[in-house]
């Protein structure tokens, strides 16, 4: 068994985080801003606002994507 130097491990391991980290914060953001389109739409015009039901729809849609990159069951 070939063990790795300090160097390449550092090198693998900060491209590995680096790939997770931005990902993951990509879809952390875009969650949290259309959490808060919704919130700004229910305040602003009620359960009924126009295209709310859209908007939560884009909300489900993105967590189910963030899951499947996590590679996790979304049931």
């Amino acid at each position: 068994m070939q063990m790795l130097s300090e160097p390449k491990k550092k090198r693998i391991s900060y491209e590995a985080n680096t790939k997770e980290i931005f990902t993951s914060n990509f879809f952390i953001t875009l969650l949290a801003e259309q959490v808060g389109q919704i919130a700004e739409k229910y305040v602003a015009e009620g359960w009924f606002g126009k295209d709310i039901e859209v908007d939560i729809a884009d909300v489900i849609v993105a967590s189910l994507a963030y899951l499947n990159w996590l590679e996790k069951d979304a049931a």
